[in-house]
């Protein structure tokens, strides 16, 4: 009597002869109520090792949406953190992120951000407080804040921290920062 091979694709297992796939394909059949194999890989043999290739789900570890080895995981885990590695990475990548950073939410580059500093002559548009004082305060690597309109993304200038937070508690509204101002100088 000859061998019969599972009908699933790319099988070669072999069957019972009262059953037309394998113990692995009626398994899989039953738990996730598949009807008809297309000519397609089986989700376990898609998960695969960098290292050590095909996985099965009992050989794989789910990590960050990826599928990696219990092996490779181990190892993974093992590797010791850097502190310093990652400080020369923090300063090297610095002015990279923040560029990338102001891109991304306000569309001005770096340099944009260095011309209206000097135009500012290196101080918050509000309060005059330098660029110097303000990293006293806040630290040496915070810069000011990019003020700009909620509603039309236009960039307006350059802020310290705490005119920038009253910006935000006015809510941009300039009859309410009035009622401030007006309210100050009665009291």
């Amino acid at each position: 009597m000859s061998t019969i091979i599972c009908n699933a694709p790319f099988c070669q297992n072999i069957r019972n002869y009262n059953h037309a796939w394998c113990p692995a394909h009626r398994w899989e059949r039953e738990k996730y109520k598949v009807k008809v194999y297309k000519e397609v890989l089986p989700l376990w043999a898609k998960m695969r090792c960098k290292t050590h290739g095909l996985l099965r789900i009992d050989q794989c570890s789910k990590k960050a949406n990826t599928f990696i080895c219990k092996a490779c995981n181990i190892i993974y885990q093992k590797k010791s953190y850097n502190p310093e590695k990652q400080r020369e990475n923090n300063i090297k990548y610095f002015l990279l992120r923040k560029d990338w950073r102001l891109k991304k939410r306000y569309n001005i580059s770096i340099k944009d951000y260095e011309e209206m500093l000097k135009k500012q002559n290196s101080s918050c548009a509000i309060c005059s407080l330098t660029i110097e004082q303000h990293q006293k305060i806040k630290g040496e690597r915070v810069h000011f804040a990019v003020d700009h309109c909620h509603k039309t993304n236009k960039v307006r200038g350059l802020l310290c921290y705490r005119c920038n937070i009253g910006l935000g508690y006015f809510q941009d509204n300039p009859e309410i920062t009035q009622a401030a101002t007006n309210y100050l100088y009665k009291n």
